[in-house]
């Protein structure tokens, strides 16, 4: 049986305001469920569990797009490859907000 499967992100978080932004650090780790259509709470399915990370990030904005940097390192004891990610978005209208 195959198809998609649910992947959570459990953990938490700060953040405080910075002269370029936001600031903040997370601790985090992915619950990945393993059969396809079955909530990751529910008792006794099997599920996956990712790595224990620590993630330093920051936000600000870069004319009309707000860009997120994302540092990911090991939570210690844990195995992982450390990783930066940079998310760059822009806001849309929400189809609410459309006058009609």
């Amino acid at each position: 049986m195959g198809g998609p499967v649910h992947t959570e992100v459990i953990g938490t978080g700060d953040g405080r305001r910075s002269d370029a932004g936001l600031e903040g650090e997370a601790h985090t780790q992915l619950v990945i469920q393993t059969v396809p259509g079955v909530d990751t709470d529910f008792a006794f399915i099997p599920r996956q569990v990712g790595p224990r990370l620590v993630s330093k990030w920051k936000a600000h904005f870069e004319g009309d797009a707000l860009v997120v940097e994302l540092s990911n390192q090991p939570e210690a004891g844990e195995a992982y490859t450390p990783t930066k990610t940079v998310l760059r978005g822009k806001r849309v209208q929400m189809p609410q907000e459309i006058a009609k």
